[in-house]
């Protein structure tokens, strides 16, 4: 996780609509951090919207390693454009 932003990888049955499982992550992890010890300085809460990109399965090992190094690729400048800028008030 990068500090004011993460990444999820996540497979998604048809019959479950999207915003419907963004809320249910959104909700389930807001309460544990919540009810977490982690003593921040402020109640975690997520940003009022989202950005999806759709790849194919054959990608999912290097999606999963850009995820797992995201910390390092912000570090480096080595971003994948379309999983990092998402422009303000700009719907995906």
């Amino acid at each position: 996780m990068v500090d004011d932003h993460i990444h999820l990888a996540a497979s998604i049955p048809p019959n479950l609509s999207l915003s419907d499982f963004i809320q249910e992550v959104k909700g389930s992890c807001t309460h544990l951090i919540n009810q977490s010890n982690l003593n921040l300085d402020y109640q975690f809460q997520w940003q009022s919207g989202y950005g999806v990109v759709s790849f194919d399965k054959k990608a999912l090992p290097n999606i999963r390693k850009y995820i797992i190094n995201q910390r390092q690729h912000h570090q480096d400048n080595t971003l994948i454009k379309i999983l990092e800028k998402i422009q303000n008030n700009s719907p995906l």
